[in-house]
């Protein structure tokens, strides 16, 4: 059972033969970096069977070892040893075990500087002058190669970075990924290929990633605010997701709108299209009021393929380049729409 009490979702060991074995990696070997983090949720279930190791990533004996492993001393206290093969057997003892409770244990390692936490709070560091061996043998975890110093009870999310992680970083990592769901604000009854605003309520160290139904995203993705251009009628929808400076992302957020036509009959004396469908070309007839206006283009998912000033009341437009599909005409307040045909 994990620390959420959820079964079968954390690894158990018995204090004698059980052990996990992951294949050896130069991942695992901080000796040219020289900088390493080690976190881990552990459960302890027996207090008599301490002197036992955690995560073993070590070679050899004596004092010929290279490599490091994290564990518990005798005294009750979390332990990092490093190893560098020429005798030096350092130590950082800090922290008190409590049995059958779950506690966030996690080491940081910077050229020669060891800080350790538990549970996410900063509780002591040790200064060695030195740097850890690297090694060819697997990494152990509930024991080392050797099998005689087993851990008995839970281990949980293990992670091992090659650098050292921030105060901030450690403390994220104990709180989890906890980023509140907020609210999307904009307009909820947009119209058809109008460009609208929404936003999302900013943090710092934040990206946010948008999706869009219904519409195009103009611009502002990873951004908290984003233009949209509403391209059909009917229901949409805005979505983000937001990942805070920790790199924790939180649900999605969605936020429905109604987009309605624009007023098509406003336009349906003033604007003729032909030929509809087009090929080469589109003739566009308007009234004189018209003139002066842009006459912008869209496809058929909203976005602008193409834009012009009218200039006459008889508007030829070249359609020789555009793809097969329908398009939309937009002139000051009001559409009409044509296809191309290949």
């Amino acid at each position: 059972m994990d620390r959420f009490g959820d079964l079968n979702k954390a690894y158990s060991f018995d204090g004698i033969n059980n052990n996990i074995l992951v294949q050896h990696s130069n991942s695992f070997n901080f000796q040219a970096n020289n900088m390493f983090s080690i976190s881990c949720w552990l459960n302890t279930q027996n207090l008599n069977n301490l002197n036992c190791i955690i995560i073993d990533k070590q070679q050899s004996l004596g004092n010929s070892q290279l490599g490091w492993n994290v564990g518990i001393e005798t005294n009750s206290m979390f332990n990092l040893y490093l190893h560098n093969g020429v005798g030096g057997l350092y130590s950082s003892n800090y922290g008190l075990v409590n049995i059958n409770e779950w506690a966030n244990l996690l080491y940081t390692w910077d050229n020669g500087v060891s800080n350790v936490y538990l549970n996410g709070q900063f509780i002591g560091t040790s200064n060695i002058n030195d740097q850890v061996g690297d090694n060819s043998e697997s990494l152990i975890i509930g024991n080392n190669d050797f099998g005689s110093f087993g851990f008995n009870g839970f281990i949980d999310d293990i992670g091992i970075w090659n650098r050292a992680l921030t105060a901030d970083e450690v403390l994220a990592l104990y709180n989890g990924c906890n980023v509140a769901p907020l609210t999307v604000s904009g307009n909820v009854i947009p119209t058809q290929f109008t460009q609208e605003t929404y936003t999302y309520p900013n943090t710092a160290g934040s990206t946010y990633n948008w999706t869009v139904t219904n519409g195009v995203i103009v611009n502002g993705q990873g951004t908290n605010s984003i233009d949209v251009m509403w391209a059909n009628t009917g229901i949409g929808s805005v979505s983000v997701v937001e990942t805070n400076a920790t790199n924790c992302s939180g649900d999605v957020v969605t936020y429905d709108v109604v987009v309605i036509p624009t007023n098509v009959e406003e336009l349906s004396n003033q604007l003729i299209l032909y030929p509809n469908p087009a090929t080469t070309e589109l003739n566009l007839q308007t009234t004189t009021e018209l003139i002066g206006s842009d006459l912008i283009i869209f496809d058929a998912l909203g976005k602008q393929i193409h834009k012009q000033q009218i200039l006459s009341t008889n508007t030829i437009i070249n359609t020789s380049s555009f793809a097969a599909g329908n398009y939309m005409v937009k002139i000051v307040g009001g559409v009409k729409k044509f296809e191309v045909v290949r």
